[in-house]
């Protein structure tokens, strides 16, 4: 787990929460590309630990999303998938990704119907802000 750990250190320098949030956000966000369930469940732990402790809700759904991936991926896939579910909505780009995995993890748990209706909710928020962000991931799964 090399990736990512010179942006938190860095942070970690700086003593400024918000940046080691975000590094820890980034950090999961790679592993997360890269398929890697047991680094993301790190990084998404760390996130929420910082979340509760210094009070930064931004980072809160992005930490439940992440660790929701993770749990699913590694532990129990319905527990995962509620979590998942749960995590507040969050604006903009980040929305069709988080859609996507969303999407795909339905797909591993075998709810196609749920599966569907997360991929049509992502593509409506691309086609509404003509993004194309993350399009590509949501016709890969």
């Amino acid at each position: 787990m090399s990736s990512g750990f010179e942006g938190i250190q860095l942070a970690e320098t700086l003593t400024h929460v918000p940046s080691r949030g975000h590094a820890l956000w980034l950090a999961a966000w790679v592993y997360q590309l890269r398929g890697d369930a047991p680094a993301v469940l790190h990084f998404a732990e760390r996130l929420l630990a910082i979340c509760s402790e210094h009070g930064v809700g931004q980072y809160q759904p992005i930490g439940h999303i992440m660790h929701g991936w993770a749990f699913a991926h590694l532990v129990d896939i319905d527990e995962g998938l509620s979590e998942l579910r749960r995590a507040p909505n969050i604006a903009g780009t980040q929305k069709t990704y988080f859609n996507a995995i969303l999407a795909e993890t339905e797909l591993r748990a075998g709810n196609f119907d749920l599966a569907m209706t997360a991929l049509s909710d992502a593509t409506a928020i691309c086609d509404a802000l003509g993004e194309t962000f993350w399009r590509a991931g949501l016709l890969c799964v």
